[in-house]
């Protein structure tokens, strides 16, 4: 315990200068050195670590796509090019698989590009939802942090009936929906306390489903990343925060809600429902 206290201590040490920085490309780069580190645990576990011929693209986007969000101020400019390059590396691995299809089956590839495009758009998002607003990426960390913390708490003392237990035994039903009532509270907390205009009553209510929403799609981060260990049969994805386990384990959550608030929230905005 007294391990996982102090690296959760210095990992919030080493992002609170990330996100006071978040306005210089310094949170670009981080993003991508995260992205990278979540894709080599993520190659690690599907055994493809060393196939740099299959790998290598999805390195080349982790790396450029969330510095290109920022050059470009946000992600509406990148998407025609984003689509290409997604359609190109399908079409890449589909010539791998023909010419050495001795060596790599459809199967291994399909797992290594939806985790990658996953993984990076996971993680990229925050670079979009950043650029944004100056401040509605905090409700990632906010969302998955709160969900699990709450989750956890209600579980100890209410949870009575299983939630998963074949993916994981100590979530319960009761924790699910704790982690979910907290999450959507501290959503209009934000609303109220970190937006600096006065919002209107149906953006308060816009902002608790939205936490609704952002929970579960939490919890459900959690419980895909926990399936694809369970199935490749290791315990963490790295080792990078003692007693934490890998980048991909902290922040399995974090993907699955940046990507979906980032949708939610330009989907909103196309019927002119900006609340930030």
């Amino acid at each position: 315990m007294l391990k996982r206290i102090i690296t959760a201590i210095v990992a919030v040490i080493i992002l609170l200068p990330v996100l006071w920085f978040s306005d210089t490309f310094l949170f670009p780069i981080a993003i991508a050195v995260v992205s990278c580190i979540g894709l080599f645990e993520m190659f690690s576990c599907l055994g493809f670590k060393d196939k740099f011929a299959v790998t290598l693209p999805s390195y080349l986007m982790a790396i450029t796509v969330p510095i290109l969000g920022k050059v470009a101020g946000g992600a509406t400019a990148l998407m025609p090019t984003l689509c290409a390059v997604l359609m190109l590396y399908i079409l890449y691995l589909l010539t791998l698989s023909v010419l050495c299809h001795s060596k790599y089956t459809m199967h291994d590839l399909a797992m290594c590009y939806m985790t990658s495009i996953y993984v990076v758009c996971g993680f990229s998002s925050i670079q979009f939802l950043r650029e944004m607003s100056s401040n509605i990426y905090l409700l990632v960390f906010i969302g998955a942090w709160i969900t699990d913390i709450f989750a956890y708490f209600t579980g100890v003392f209410f949870g009575k009936h299983k939630l998963c237990e074949t993916i994981s035994p100590k979530k319960t039903i009761e924790g699910s929906i704790g982690g979910i009532l907290f999450c959507s509270l501290a959503f209009v907390l934000f609303g109220i306390f970190a937006v600096q205009d006065k919002m209107e009553f149906y953006e308060y209510i816009v902002l608790a489903v939205l936490g609704i929403i952002i929970s579960a799609v939490s919890q459900i981060g959690d419980l895909s990343m926990s399936l694809i260990k369970r199935h490749y049969g290791i315990k963490d994805f790295g080792k990078i925060f003692p007693g934490h386990g890998g980048m991909l384990d902290r922040f399995d959550s974090i993907i699955a809600v940046s990507s979906v608030l980032f949708i939610l929230l330009s989907t909103l905005k196309t019927f002119n429902i900006v609340i930030f």
